[in-house]
């Protein structure tokens, strides 16, 4: 291995023939204008986010009013068949009452 007894250069990086202007470049580009316009472009979080809880409430408000309307439903087809049997049980007293109305005057003393 080599001991250098004078001055140490690194090696240069640079292509011998090449030169770059990379340098001025990137200074005359503001670094809050590059974030400013890819900020103006990106997604609105915020606004898709407020656009989804929104749907997902109309959402459950659709659900709501569909069960309620089907249990509604489900206590209207009850208390139909209810007062169908109560109207059915009257009408069977009916006829029991007018049988033993009609019997009683075939009873001497009673009629």
């Amino acid at each position: 291995m080599a001991r250098f007894a004078g001055k140490f250069e690194p090696m240069s990086l640079r292509s011998g023939a090449v030169g770059s202007s990379a340098g001025s470049a990137a200074s005359a580009v503001s670094v809050g204008d590059i974030f400013s316009s890819v900020r103006e472009s990106s997604p609105r979080f915020d606004e898709i986010a407020n656009t989804a809880m929104t749907n997902a409430s109309h959402e459950k408000q659709a659900q709501i009013g569909a069960d309620a309307t089907v249990e509604a439903a489900r206590i209207g087809a009850k208390a139909t068949e209810r007062a169908a049997a109560a109207q059915e049980k009257g009408s069977m007293f009916g006829a029991i009452g007018g049988l033993a109305g009609a019997a009683m005057s075939l009873i001497p003393g009673i009629g």
